[in-house]
C-alpha cells in the first residue's frame, strides 16, 4: 500500500509535530510513504530516518496523496486521490476553507469535535477521524527529569504558543492570586510565539491586572523553546502537573505528551482534547461561557463561530487542590502513561489509515 503526503515536517510547530508522527506510524504499519515536503530543514530540525528515506523516494504517482495543511492550502498538491488532512479549534471553520476542502475526494481530521466543526460549517464530505498520537519511545514516565534547585517544589507547567486563544492571561492570573510568596510552587512557561518575535512575555504578564495581589509573580520561570523532543520530554517530566486553561484546542499535543510522560494535566472542559482526557488523568475546568474568537490575527469574528472561556474560579480551585495533593497528582500520571502508550502511540492512531486508503 502507498501514499504520497504533502506537508511541513521541519518545523515545530503543530502540523509539523503532526505531520512527523503520522509519517512514522504509518511507516510502523507497513504503508510505503513518499514525502513531499513544502519546507526546507533547518540546524534545528528533526529528521528523523524514516522522514529522510520518505522524503528521498520517487513519487507514487498511481496512488492517492495527502495533504496536512491549512484547509484553504488544499489547491497546491495531486494525486490519484486527493485526501485533505486538517483541523480547526473553534465551531465554526473559516468561510474560505469550506470551498477548498469539498472539492477533495476525503476530508480527515483528529476529532469528533473537529468532525462537527467542519460538517456544521458545510463540509459535504464523510469527515473520517484519524487521530494524532505520541511517540512513547520519546515521551514516557521513564525519562530523567531536569535537574533543579529545590527537588520539594510542587511545579505547574504550560507549553504553548502565547495568543489570546491560550489564555495565558487567566493562567498567570489564576496562579498569581492563589499562591501566596511562603508557598513552595512554582510556574514554569515555555510559550514563545515565532509569529510575533518581539513579543515579550515579562512585559505582557507586568501589565495585567490583578485582583487579589501578585505575590507569585517572582515564582514564574519563562524558559526559552526546547527544539529537541528528548529535551522536551525531559521539562515534562521536571513538571508536578501540566496546566493549560485553553479557549479551544483540536487535539492538544502538549497535553497528550505531558500525560505520556507520566504528568497529570488541568484543562478546559471542552474541544478536541475531550477525545482523551478524563477524570482518571487529570482535572478539567468548567466553561464560564461561550465567546465570539476574536484575536486580531488568527481568528476573527464570523457566524456562529464560538469558542470557550474557561473559568478562573475553576481553574483555581483545581490547581489549589493538585498542590495539596501531590500524591494524587503521581498516581493520575502513572494512569496516563499506561492510558496513552495503550490508545493513542502514532502507530496505533494511524492503523485506521490503511482501511481509509482501502476504500
Amino acid at each position: 500500500m502507498k501514499v504520497n503526503v504533502f506537508a511541513n515536517v521541519f518545523n515545530n510547530l503543530g502540523y509539523g509535530v503532526h505531520a512527523r508522527g503520522f509519517i512514522e506510524g504509518m511507516v510502523a504499519n507497513g504503508i510505503d510513504v513518499k514525502l513531499v515536503p513544502y519546507d526546507m530543514p533547518s540546524k534545528n530540525s528533526e529528521m528523523s530516518r524514516v522522514i529522510i528515506d520518505s522524503a528521498k523516494k520517487k513519487s507514487h504517482i498511481e496512488s492517492p496523496s495527502v495533504c496536512l495543511s491549512y484547509g484553504n492550502d488544499m489547491l497546491k498538491f495531486s494525486g490519484k486521490k486527493r485526501i485533505g488532512y486538517t483541523v480547526w479549534e473553534t465551531t465554526r471553520v473559516p468561510e474560505d476553507w469550506v470551498p477548498s476542502l469539498n472539492r477533495l475526494d476525503d476530508v480527515w481530521t483528529v476529532s469528533k469535535f473537529c468532525k462537527k466543526a467542519f460538517e456544521d460549517s458545510g463540509v459535504d464530505k464523510d469527515v473520517k477521524i484519524v487521530h494524532e498520537g505520541v511517540d512513547t519511545s520519546v515521551y514516557n514516565k521513564y525519562v530523567d527529569k531536569l535537574q533543579t534547585t529545590d527537588d520539594k517544589r510542587f511545579v505547574f507547567l504550560s507549553v504553548f504558543k502565547w495568543e489570546k486563544r491560550k489564555s495565558p492571561d487567566i493562567l498567570i492570573k489564576a496562579f498569581a492570586e492563589e499562591f501566596k510568596k511562603d508557598e513552595n510552587v512554582s510556574l514554569v512557561l515555555q510559550c514563545a510565539n515565532p509569529f510575533l518575535p518581539n513579543l515579550n512575555p515579562f512585559e505582557e504578564i507586568l501589565n495585567m491586572d490583578f485582583d487579589n495581589g501578585v505575590n507569585s509573580l517572582k515564582k514564574i520561570n519563562i524558559i526559552p523553546p526546547v527544539p529537541k523532543r528528548t529535551d522536551l520530554a525531559r521539562v515534562y517530566r521536571t513538571a508536578d502537573c501540566f496546566v493549560l486553561p485553553t479557549k479551544g484546542e483540536s487535539w492538544g499535543l502538549p497535553m497528550i505528551e505531558s500525560l505520556a510522560c507520566g504528568v497529570p494535566v488541568i484543562t478546559t472542559n471542552w474541544g478536541g482534547t475531550m477525545e482523551y482526557m478524563n477524570k482518571d488523568v487529570g482535572w478539567l475546568i468548567d466553561v464560564e461561557k461561550m465567546e465570539t474568537p476574536d484575536d486580531g490575527m488568527w481568528f476573527k469574528p464570523y457566524r456562529d463561530n464560538e469558542w470557550a472561556v474557561p473559568s478562573i474560579k475553576s481553574l483555581k480551585e483545581h490547581m489549589r487542590y493538585a498542590f495539596e495533593h501531590k500524591d494524587e497528582c503521581k498516581k493520575k500520571g502513572d494512569k496516563a502513561y499506561d492510558y496513552v502508550d495503550e490508545n493513542f502511540t502514532w502507530e496505533k492512531s494511524t492503523e485506521v489509515v490503511k482501511e481509509l486508503l482501502k476504500e
